[in-house]
């Protein structure tokens, strides 16, 4: 069985018309809901981890 590992970073943009700021809380319960699963891609297993938060300041 072969086995290897990829590391793919993925932006996410957030938006909320409703509220004038989002907070660093507001992002880690988005994280923490947020569902990185994969589907099988034909006999192809995948697991996914959360590896790196960056914060980027969108004004």
């Amino acid at each position: 069985m072969a086995k290897r590992a990829v590391i793919i970073k993925v932006r996410v943009d957030i938006e909320n018309p409703n509220v004038n700021e989002i907070t660093n809380e507001d992002v880690a319960n988005i994280i923490d809901e947020m569902d990185y699963n994969f589907e099988p891609v034909g006999d192809f297993q995948l697991e996914t981890e959360i590896r790196e938060v960056s914060n980027i300041n969108m004004e």
